[in-house]
């Protein structure tokens, strides 16, 4: 982002630099101060100061630790300063340069009279001394007559003395010192007891041990360690087998037993009378495959219909949600075959009933209703769920009193002599007949028979 500002100026020593753009100087003249806006990601525009050390300015401010010189000399402030004249009781003098040298030559002086000292006093204890390895004494090591701790060096006079002790004045080595037998060593003497045990304990290599036993390591050790018994037959695992799975080389350092036995695989059909569940899926067969092999859906419908042989095709054959029942002929049921049985269970007449005092034929659940009118000024509705060409009759039935009329009819309905509406028979028990064709959704052809005797 390109700058608005060449720089910036402030004049008020208690301002302090606002942001700026990164990479943007501003000054502070009265703080004899300088700073460039950060360009860093996440911290753009930040003021960076870039003077350490000014010169004293009494229109500035100082803060605790800033640098100043003044009158030639350097110094530190240990208190804040507000705008003012210098107030040495603020700062702590570091320098000037004839200071700062002597004082490099008072600490350089001090440090080489000490080091000399101690490298001479060094130097002095070191001459003399015997190194810890690969030395040669120019004189006789003196060494205590009876050694106060046994990892302490002693003198031939005391090993001799301690041979001839242990010997009973009679030995002058190693081979001398006799030996009180212990465990099942016979031997009395150490050197005689050192072959009798050479003889006696099997090689480290290529032995033939009889009957060990050892210390039993942990479960599941799987180091160099001898493996007792109990440890081998430790491993052996306590849990059940489990079943058909993902494959796996396994990572346990148990052992399966040898009589251990597999749980059944429920999740697998049996090969004799298998019984499965779901939607089972096979090979689908070429067409006019006639072997044991089994025969998918698509095996099936991909078979011609001339290879089925005439005459074989027979109602048992069919599955009966194929067929349409008497409700789903009525109802128009898409894809069922229809059988006489159920033409006849469709044809029986539907009884009406009354909301209030309207009738409302519903043709989905019959062809042939009977309405057994309630009394005066009823209305037939329009039929609900027409189908076009449905054809049949409604019987008009008079109560046990008669008197019973159709004062309301339905749209739809249609009747000849330029739709001239019948006048029900209002006899008692009296029956009339009207037919009906359904030739569109918003007609209905009807004729009027009445008075059925």
């Amino acid at each position: 982002m390109t700058s608005h500002y060449r720089h910036r100026r402030l004049t008020n020593p208690a301002t302090t630099f606002p942001p700026l753009e990164p990479g943007e100087i501003a000054s502070n003249t009265a703080n004899r101060q300088l700073a460039i806006g950060d360009a860093a990601t996440g911290a753009a525009g930040a003021p960076l100061m870039l003077i350490a050390v000014r010169f004293f300015d009494a229109r500035a401010q100082y803060g605790i630790g800033d640098f100043a010189v003044q009158g030639g000399q350097l110094y530190r402030a240990i208190a804040a300063s507000a705008p003012g004249a210098f107030n040495a009781a603020n700062w702590e003098q570091l320098s000037t340069d004839n200071q700062l040298k002597s004082y490099v030559d008072a600490g350089d002086a001090a440090v080489t009279s000490a080091f000399q000292a101690a490298d001479a006093a060094l130097q002095t204890n070191v001459n003399g001394k015997v190194n810890k390895s690969g030395d040669t004494l120019t004189g006789m090591l003196t060494l205590p007559a009876t050694p106060p701790s046994a990892q302490q060096a002693t003198t031939r006079q005391y090993v001799d003395n301690a041979i001839s002790a242990a010997t009973g004045g009679i030995g002058s080595s190693a081979d001398d010192i006799s030996n009180l037998p212990a465990g099942n060593i016979s031997a009395t003497n150490v050197q005689a007891a050192i072959n009798e045990l050479d003889a006696e304990k099997a090689p480290v290599n290529g032995a033939a041990l009889a009957n060990p036993t050892a210390t039993t390591p942990a479960a599941n050790d799987n180091s160099t360690k001898v493996a007792t018994t109990a440890y081998v037959l430790g491993q052996g695992s306590a849990s059940s087998p489990a079943m058909d799975g993902v494959p796996a080389p396994g990572t346990a350092p148990v052992w399966a037993r040898g009589d251990h036995v597999h749980p059944t695989d429920t999740s697998r059909a049996p090969l004799d009378a298998p019984d499965f569940t779901g939607i089972p899926q096979a090979q689908t067969a070429a067409v006019g495959t006639n072997t044991r092999q089994l025969a998918t859906c698509a095996f099936v419908l991909a078979q011609p219909v001339n290879t089925i042989a005439n005459g074989i095709v027979t109602f048992i054959k069919m599955a009966s949600s194929a067929l349409a029942t008497g409700p789903e002929f009525i109802a128009n049921a898409a894809q069922k075959i229809l059988t006489a049985n159920a033409v006849w269970a469709a044809a029986v007449p539907v009884t009406l009933t009354e909301a209030g005092a309207v009738a409302t034929p519903d043709f989905a659940l019959g062809i042939d209703f009977i309405w057994n009118m309630g009394g005066a000024g009823r209305t037939l509705a329009n039929p609900q769920n027409m189908k076009l060409g449905q054809k049949g009759v409604i019987y008009l039935k008079q109560p046990a009193a008669g008197g019973a009329t159709i004062t309301t009819w339905g749209t739809a309905y249609k009747f000849p002599n330029n739709g001239v509406k019948p006048v029900p028979t209002n006899a008692a028990n009296a029956l009339d007949i009207l037919t009906y064709i359904v030739k569109s959704a918003a007609e209905i052809e009807c004729t009027f028979i009445g008075n059925m005797g």
